[in-house]
């Protein structure tokens, strides 16, 4: 399906030493959220677990379970015709982001 929201823009950083970082904001929209993480993605599981939030990000960043310091999340994860295809699991059904490696990551 299409994206619900054209106007969001989620950038997703993955360095070698195990570390990512998580950004979003809304185009014409003020504020942004952000955090950062340390990873492990081996036999197609992608484990993660939040070390720092931006304390400068919208008061309704909160809301989102990937912006809780000290969360951990197990999902599954693909490397598909050169794209990261994550299953996060929203309430009872699992949703599948599709990631396009970016050449520059713009940062907030």
């Amino acid at each position: 399906m299409q994206p619900p929201n054209p106007d969001l823009i989620i950038l997703y950083e993955f360095g070698d030493d195990g570390t990512d970082r998580l950004y979003w904001h809304r185009l014409g929209e003020e504020g942004f959220c952000e955090r950062r993480g340390l990873y492990v993605a081996s036999g197609g599981q992608f484990l993660d677990y939040i070390v720092w939030v931006n304390k400068k990000n919208r008061g309704d960043c909160g809301q989102d379970p990937d912006m809780k310091l000290g969360r951990t999340s197990l999902n599954t994860y693909r490397i598909k015709d050169g794209q990261l295809e994550l299953d996060l699991q929203l309430s009872d059904e699992i949703l599948t982001y599709i990631w396009k490696p970016l050449r520059r990551v713009p940062r907030g």
